[in-house]
């Protein structure tokens, strides 16, 4: 077998030995912890234990501006105290609808391929009469840019347009991101990036964009941190929101001084806070960022370790022939996957509805796992390949699939 990453493998034993047997490709779903994230669940338990409400000036003086510069390095922004903390992205979606004060439905463009957090709350509140979202289909591909700006352009005006940065059913990136981006910020005051199946997955720089763009992201996929650390990067325009879904955390100085007959923000990213919370994914997040930096590992370093093994797992999949008709209705798929320069960290196999389902099951009968999505007349199959996997890994593909 040709030389391949480094393996990284030493740095993930506790779930490894929690998956003994199966070969588990679900970066892009829940990518495994690492080991470091324990010891750092166990440090925040241990700091309750000592300083119990005391823990918070810890939390909030320490912890919090060191995970705050971790999301703002990797994103190429230089503003990390504009970055606020929920435990979904969801939460974070509805406390910007609810900035807006208009006595309408407002309207919202976006297209049919945003995750769940976005896609279930927007239909929801359609039906209610209280959003109108104009949906672009992701395909064809080619003229998505150009079918996303014109729709922009042509009106009226949006309220919102909110977009994800890689698409969670293809795996694919938004084509010439940088300019798509530029051209929307000036044509709607709310432009909403969700970078939840891109970042530390894809290189990202949004230093050109940091004025004007909110940003969505967190720790459950390539973060590899586990739930309850999802952020919001707000640009200076959101200093005159005052979010309607709001909690104390909002404004600090009310807790215990005297009530205000309006309802305070304290100023910078705090105003998009909600209530108290778990804060043991903000340590187990500094955790991930202080490995990454004594390892010297950024997004361009992880990216490049997933594409030599999508690569590998699609020669795999080409160039071996099998006598199953499921496999090779895979390999199939394998050949019009998205190139590499327009994917994340996750092969995503375009089937016919319900074929991904059905061979995801054929799969996990071989102890492999992965997932599937339903998208109107598509179903799609993905492999996630994160840190924790090496061509060991692809070795095993091939021989629990006959190849």
């Amino acid at each position: 077998m040709t030389a391949g990453p480094v393996s990284w493998k030493s740095h993930y034993s506790r779930f490894l030995a929690g998956h003994e047997g199966f070969l588990h490709l679900c970066a892009h779903s829940h990518h495994f912890w690492l080991d470091v994230t324990r010891e750092a669940q166990l440090e925040a338990w241990d700091d309750a234990a000592r300083l119990s409400d005391r823990k918070w000036d810890r939390v909030l003086g320490e912890i919090l501006p060191d995970v705050q510069r971790g999301v703002a390095k990797h994103l190429g922004l230089s503003h990390a105290s504009r970055i606020s903390f929920a435990s979904n992205t969801h939460e974070f979606f509805v406390r910007l609808l609810s900035c807006f004060e208009e006595k309408r439905a407002l309207r919202i463009l976006s297209t049919d391929s945003e995750f769940h957090s976005f896609r279930r709350q927007s239909s929801r509140l359609v039906e209610s009469g209280e959003l109108v979202v104009e949906i672009v289909p992701q395909f064809p591909r080619e003229s998505f840019a150009e079918r996303f700006l014109a729709a922009a352009k042509k009106g009226p005006a949006f309220d919102m347009i909110f977009l994800s940065h890689v698409f969670f059913n293809s795996g694919a990136v938004v084509p010439e991101v940088d300019r798509v981006i530029g051209e929307l910020k000036r044509l709607c005051p709310m432009v909403v990036l969700d970078t939840y199946h891109s970042f530390l997955a894809r290189p990202l720089s949004l230093a050109a964009h940091e004025e004007d763009l909110f940003v969505l992201g967190g720790a459950y996929k390539y973060l590899q941190a586990g739930e309850g650390a999802c952020f919001l990067y707000t640009p200076p325009r959101a200093e005159k929101l005052r979010p309607k879904f709001t909690g104390w955390y909002a404004h600090f100085a009310s807790l215990g001084g005297k009530s205000s007959p309006l309802c305070d923000y304290t100023p910078g990213a705090f105003r998009f806070w909600g209530s108290t919370f778990d804060p043991s994914s903000l340590y187990r997040l500094r955790a991930v960022f202080k490995f990454l930096e004594e390892h010297k590992l950024s997004a361009t370093h992880l990216h490049a370790h997933s594409l030599a093994l999508q690569q590998r797992c699609l020669e795999i999949l080409t160039q071996n022939p099998s006598r199953e008709d499921w496999v090779t209705r895979l390999a199939d798929a394998a050949g019009r996957v998205v190139p590499s320069f327009e994917r994340g960290n996750f092969l995503s196999f375009r089937l016919p509805a319900g074929a991904a389902r059905e061979i995801q099951s054929r799969l996990e009968e071989k102890k492999i796992l992965c997932d599937s999505r339903e998208t109107g007349d598509a179903s799609f199959l993905r492999f996630g390949l994160g840190l924790y996997h090496d061509l060991e890994d692809c070795g095993i593909l091939m021989s629990r699939l006959g190849l």
